[in-house]
């Protein structure tokens, strides 16, 4: 089954801002993917987090508006707990029908899954601890 229609749950995507993913290929496949996600999925709400070791911005787009990410807020470590947290503590959690997340999962994870469904987005071989990781290949890396 797809989360397609005209009433997709709104979800959440977080876009792993770390000096490791300060590349312009990789950088150009998080904003294609979100905007494909954007496009395919048409879900209610998308909520976009930008963060490296903290969450230094978040995004709110409503069905039907384009969606353009055009800067990365962040460049320090990485870590991924404080999205989670951010999620907790806003009350996103209760709303969203899943997170999605792009990385290079260099970093360290919350202790504990959440109940949402979370995937994993990765420009690397590693896979998370939880969730479902699947790759990608940014055009330029690893040529």
């Amino acid at each position: 089954p797809r989360l397609w229609g005209e009433r997709t749950p709104p979800f959440a995507v977080a876009i792993d801002t770390s000096g490791s993913t300060n590349f312009k290929p990789v950088r150009v496949a998080f904003a294609s993917e979100i905007a494909g996600i954007a496009e395919e999925m048409r879900p209610l709400k998308l909520v976009i987090l930008h963060s490296d070791a903290k969450v230094h911005k978040v995004q709110e787009f409503y069905q039907g508006e384009e969606v353009h990410i055009t800067e990365f807020v962040g460049n320090g470590g990485t870590d991924f707990r404080p999205v989670f947290h951010h999620l907790q503590a806003e009350g996103i959690d209760q709303e969203i029908a899943c997170l999605i997340y792009l990385t290079d999962l260099e970093g360290p994870f919350p202790d504990v899954a959440p109940l949402y469904p979370v995937l994993w987005v990765s420009v690397t071989e590693l896979t998370a601890p939880f969730g479902r990781t699947i790759k990608i290949k940014p055009d330029g890396v690893g040529d």
